[in-house]
């Protein structure tokens, strides 16, 4: 007896994964760095954690953390963008990117 197991991108795109792909995709667009405590009113999740969709994301190579300069610290200064995987999904990348 076998069982399909999805990959892990199929994994990654629940309804609150695709939320935050959107969302991160938005601030990547308009040149603004996605923080986790940004997310949170995105997902309802606690301002200082990441949230289930943002590890499942990260695990699949969808989203990226952004740990450079003033973007580095503590977790709820952590920052995000998406990788041309995570683009794909979304959709409209800027030239500019």
């Amino acid at each position: 007896m076998t069982e399909e197991i999805p990959s892990l991108e199929q994994r990654a795109l629940t309804e609150e994964g695709i939320k935050v792909l959107q969302y991160v995709a938005d601030r990547q667009r308009k040149c603004m760095p996605a923080f986790i405590r940004h997310m949170a009113r995105t997902t309802g999740r606690n301002r200082n954690n990441r949230s289930s969709a943002m590890e499942a994301l990260a695990t699949a190579n969808l989203i990226v953390e952004i740990t450079k300069g003033e973007l580095a610290g503590d977790g709820k200064r952590m920052g995000y963008a998406l990788t041309e995987r995570g683009w794909k999904i979304v959709g409209n990348k800027p030239i500019w990117l």
